[in-house]
C-alpha cells in the first residue's frame, strides 16, 4: 500500500472510530461489518463482464480467507436492518413539501395547505410521502418542533431547513449516506478510468480568530441553505416528467462546514 492510500484510509477510519466509540460500536462489530463491505464491493463493483464472481476471485481481491468469503456470501444475517422511523417520515414529508410542484406556489415557495377538507391538503402530502403514518401524527411532531403553524385551518411551513438542527427531522440514514456519497465522489474523481468528473470543491481558511467563529458558522449555514434552495428551484423549473425512458439517476449536491 502506498503512503497516500495508507494515510487516506487512516484518516477515514479514525474519523469513523470517533463516531463508533461515541455510539458504543466495538472493534469486533466494525470488523464484522468491514468484512461484509469488502465482499459486497468485490461482488458488485469488480465483477467480470459476464457478471459472475467466484469465491476464489473475491478472496484474491479482498485478502479474506475463502471460507470467510463463503460464509459471508451465504449468510442471511441482516447487519443493519432498514427502519422507516418516524423521524425518517418527517424528513420525507418535509422534502416533498419543498420539491413537489403540487404543494408549491408559482414562485416555488411551499403552499399553506388545508388540513384535509380541501386540496392541496396536508393530509394528501403526508399520504403521498409518509404512507403508513397518519397526517395527525406528523402534524403533532411538526408543531412540537416549530416546523409549522396553523392559521385559519391551514398549515403553514415556517422552517425550511433540510435537516432540523434539533435532530427531529434528521433521517437516521443521513450519516452513512453522506459519508458514502462523498467517498464515492472522491473515488470517482481519482479514478484514472473515470468517464467524467463530479463536482468536488472546498475552500480552506486558516488562522480564523476564535471570536469570529460564530459568525463563520452562521454565515456558512445561511449561504449553504440558500445555495441548496437555489438548486432545488432550478431543478423544479427544468425537470421534465414526460421523458419516456427508464434510465434515471439520483443526484446529490451537498454542503458541509468543518473546523479544527
Amino acid at each position: 500500500m502506498n503512503k497516500l492510500a495508507s494515510e487516506s484510509i487512516y484518516r477515514i477510519i479514525k474519523a469513523l472510530a470517533k463516531f463508533m466509540i461515541r455510539t458504543g460500536v466495538s472493534y469486533g462489530e466494525f470488523s464484522k461489518i468491514a468484512k461484509k463491505a469488502f465482499v459486497d464491493s468485490a461482488q458488485e463493483d469488480f465483477a467480470l463482464e459476464n457478471g459472475k464472481q467466484s469465491i476464489s476471485r473475491i478472496a484474491a481481491l479482498t485478502g479474506l480467507r475463502r471460507h470467510d468469503v463463503s460464509d459471508i456470501s451465504k449468510s442471511k444475517e441482516v447487519i443493519f436492518p432498514t427502519q422507516h422511523t418516524n423521524k425518517n417520515r418527517l424528513a420525507l414529508v418535509l422534502r416533498g413539501w419543498l420539491s413537489d410542484k403540487v404543494f408549491l406556489n408559482a414562485d416555488q415557495s411551499p403552499k399553506a395547505l388545508y388540513l384535509s377538507e380541501q386540496e392541496p391538503s396536508f393530509k394528501t402530502l403526508v399520504l403521498k410521502y409518509s404512507k403508513d403514518i397518519t397526517h395527525g401524527t406528523i402534524l403533532d411532531d411538526f408543531l412540537q418542533n416549530n416546523t409549522v403553524t396553523i392559521h385559519r385551518n391551514r398549515v403553514k411551513l415556517t422552517n425550511k431547513k433540510y435537516y432540523d438542527e434539533s435532530d427531529a427531522l434528521e433521517e437516521k440514514s443521513a450519516l452513512p449516506i453522506d459519508i458514502a456519497e462523498l467517498i464515492e465522489t472522491i473515488d470517482n474523481n481519482t479514478n484514472p478510468n473515470k468517464k467524467f468528473s463530479y463536482l468536488q470543491r472546498k475552500i480552506f481558511i486558516n488562522n480564523v480568530p476564535q471570536n469570529l467563529l460564530d459568525s463563520y458558522r452562521e454565515s456558512s449555514k445561511k449561504l449553504g441553505q440558500s445555495f441548496l434552495e437555489e438548486v432545488h428551484h432550478w431543478h423544479n423549473l427544468n425537470k421534465r416528467e414526460d421523458v419516456a425512458t427508464e434510465e434515471f439517476k439520483d443526484i446529490t449536491i451537498g454542503v458541509y462546514y468543518h473546523e479544527k
